[in-house]
């Protein structure tokens, strides 16, 4: 449980928590704390225990979270803007709707999380487990998931312009009708992955695998296709580039 002088130090503002952060070097514990609509703005609270706490519609942004656990947290139309999310634990967490946008979540663990409508863009989530995430209906564009794991996630309906996915794993991921206008997906990894209805158009592909991948009616107009595995995919009204469709499959 969060320790009750710790709450009453939150509702002194930041400067204050953060002068006893910085003398005392306490991992602070608001583990199942009540921070719903909270200004935890600027905060720093890198490695604290926050698993199951509400912080629904919190002010989080700019904070430092860094290395802090936030597991099966309510996290509901929060807002990271600018936030530090380094090595954060969030699996499990429920992130619908909530606002990452420009937030450096490089290596965080996101396992199971509820990120339906969620806001990434301009994020950097490279090395991030994403497996089991639901980010349907999400707003990426821009987004960084180099070497990101998205093994079994969900990012149906969802806008990923301009994010670089280079070297992803994203096996048996579901991207029905998203958008990847622009996107970057070298060495990526979409063996068994869903993606009908999907927009390449002018992504760059060089060794891309979609093994067994459901691609019918997905559009590859104007992509660079090098050297990429579309082994038993499924290409029903699958539109190739037309000067380089016999140079797409390995």
């Amino acid at each position: 449980m969060a320790q009750q002088d710790q709450l009453a130090l939150i509702e002194k503002g930041a400067r204050l928590w953060n002068e006893w952060r910085a003398k005392y070097q306490i991992t602070p514990d608001l583990s199942e704390a009540n921070l719903s609509r909270v200004n935890l703005r600027e905060f720093d609270l890198r490695g604290a225990k926050l698993t199951r706490a509400d912080l629904g519609l919190a002010d989080l942004r700019r904070s430092c979270l860094n290395s802090a656990d936030l597991t099966r947290c309510n996290l509901i139309g929060a807002n990271f803007t600018g936030a530090e999310l380094q090595r954060t634990l969030l699996s499990g967490s429920n992130l619908i709707g909530a606002k990452l946008v420009a937030v450096n979540m490089k290596e965080a663990v996101l396992v199971g999380a509820n990120m339906i409508r969620a806001d990434l863009a301009e994020s950097n989530l490279i090395g991030a487990q994403l497996s089991h995430v639901n980010l349907s209906e999400s707003f990426m564009v821009g987004a960084n998931l180099r070497m990101a794991k998205l093994e079994n996630a969900d990012f149906r309906n969802s806008n990923f312009e301009r994010v670089d996915l280079r070297g992803v794993n994203a096996k048996g991921a579901t991207f029905n009708q998203s958008t990847l206008i622009d996107s970057y997906l070298g060495h990526a990894n979409f063996t068994d992955a869903t993606l009908p209805g999907v927009l390449f158009c002018r992504a760059r592909l060089s060794k891309t695998n979609f093994t067994n991948a459901d691609l019918q009616r997905a559009d590859f107009s104007r992509t660079q296709l090098v050297q990429c595995v579309m082994d038993g995919a499924k290409l029903g009204e699958t539109k190739m580039p037309a000067a380089k469709k016999h140079e797409a499959i390995a």
